[in-house]
């Protein structure tokens, strides 16, 4: 017997291969702080850590560093076993507002590939306000003086509070009547 195939058939090829899905995540955080604070005031800053990729983010990372151009006022780290696609993860940190600007910077990693790395940092700036609190006092040396026979002293002191310096300060001290030095 035989067979015959037509020229014009056509034929399925067929074969095997083996396909690898990479996890991909997009890890990304940011923060914020006041525009603005007074020195000694508290405040909060707001620190979002997120994954908007489309694979489950493992072994995540963030942290947090709030500063001034002298040193640290306080850093923090996060640790994340996984954030799924689409979720949010949100910390706050309280701290005391020290005399100079203040910069936040906030970071995040994972284990899993990340998308785009350009959006895994975050930085936000404060503008710090001066706040001195002066207080003064006069105290005579003596409470009873007799006219024309006696001196006295007077001691004026001069106080700050803070939390920031005082500058240009000025004390002008007015006798009082009927006293002369």
């Amino acid at each position: 017997a035989t067979t015959t195939t037509p020229a014009n058939t056509p034929t399925t090829p067929t074969g095997t291969g083996t396909v690898t899905v990479v996890p991909l995540a997009d890890v990304v955080t940011t923060i914020s702080l006041p525009s603005t604070a007074t020195a000694g005031q508290t405040v909060v800053a707001t620190v979002t850590f997120a994954n908007l990729g489309t694979s489950t983010a493992a072994n995540v990372t963030g942290t947090v560093v709030i500063g001034t151009s002298g040193g640290s006022v306080t850093s923090t780290s996060y640790t994340f076993t996984q954030l799924a696609p689409n979720e949010t993860q949100t910390r706050t940190i309280t701290f005391t507002v020290p005399v100079s600007n203040v910069t936040g910077t906030s970071a995040i990693t994972a284990t899993t590939a990340d998308l785009n790395l350009a959006n895994n940092t975050a930085t936000a700036t404060m503008s710090v306000t001066d706040q001195a609190s002066l207080t003064i006092s006069k105290v005579a040396g003596s409470t009873t003086v007799y006219a024309g026979t006696a001196t006295t002293s007077f001691v004026i002191v001069v106080a700050n509070a803070g939390p920031s310096a005082a500058a240009n300060v000025t004390v002008t001290d007015v006798l009082p009547v009927g006293v002369n030095y």
